[in-house]
């Protein structure tokens, strides 16, 4: 089953939302280096998780639909604060960059566990997102290696 294009605005600019969250989330951790954002991540998740539960009815939702949202926040919520404790590490665009791993391994996640079968686009847009971030994790280790020989040269 591939995905439909019905209602496609609202998730596109939620995911825009998102990645802009995402993005402006990454500047303030680098900018306040100093300052832990793990309770600020769990505080969000508690907002969030009330947010969700006043905007459905939950009451409605299967319990095997629970169990499957409570397994995805205990594996989520600490993915997300150690993103956020190496975001302070890292330069801004490594973090970004690893933070895109999202694209290309959510769809990879759903299929695994659902069986929804990705689009050709899916896959294709994906890949493309992998190899960029594994061609800047290639780079950055080329460019330590011969930063390394030149340190060495330069003892001889």
């Amino acid at each position: 089953v591939g995905g439909g294009t019905e209602g496609a605005l609202p998730g596109i600019l939620l995911s825009l939302a998102m990645t802009l969250g995402m993005a402006l989330l990454t500047v303030i951790s680098r900018r306040h280096r100093h300052v832990s954002m793990i309770p600020a991540t769990g505080v969000s998740a508690i907002q969030l998780a009330i947010i969700g539960f006043l905007m459905t009815a939950p009451f409605a939702v299967p319990a095997h639909e629970i169990a499957i949202l409570a397994v995805f926040a205990i594996v989520q919520a600490p993915s997300f604060a150690l993103y956020i404790e190496g975001a302070r590490r890292l330069a801004t665009a490594q973090a970004a960059l690893i933070s895109a791993l999202d694209v290309p391994l959510g769809p990879f996640w759903v299929w695994l566990i659902v069986s929804e079968i990705p689009t050709l686009a899916t896959v294709i847009g994906g890949a493309v997102v992998l190899a960029a971030v594994l061609g800047d994790i290639l780079r950055g280790m080329l460019a330590e290696r011969a930063r390394g020989r030149r340190g060495i040269d330069r003892q001889r």
